[in-house]
């Protein structure tokens, strides 16, 4: 049977622990970027497609040059893509 005084320090381990994992999230950079094209392309092809106009570049992971995005950190990225 457990104590309040165990249940006590057990939810107060719970918070030290919340408050270090939202530490380590805010210590880390935020990145995001937008990029769109002025014009349509002629010819497909599996290289990378050039966006140029870019609206947001967040962290500066985005080359407009060479339509690469280079991962500063690890960790899981969302990307979304539409075209006509």
């Amino acid at each position: 049977m457990e104590t309040k005084l165990n249940k006590s320090i057990s939810l107060q381990k719970e918070i030290i622990e919340a408050n270090g994992a939202k530490r380590n999230c805010l210590n880390k950079p935020s990145i995001a970027f937008f990029a769109q094209r002025q014009s349509s392309f002629a010819e497909f092809s599996l290289k990378c497609i050039p966006y140029r106009m870019v609206r947001l570049n967040q962290g500066n992971s985005f080359d407009k040059n060479t339509g690469m995005f280079t991962a500063p950190i690890n960790g899981i990225y969302y990307f979304y893509f539409t075209g006509r």
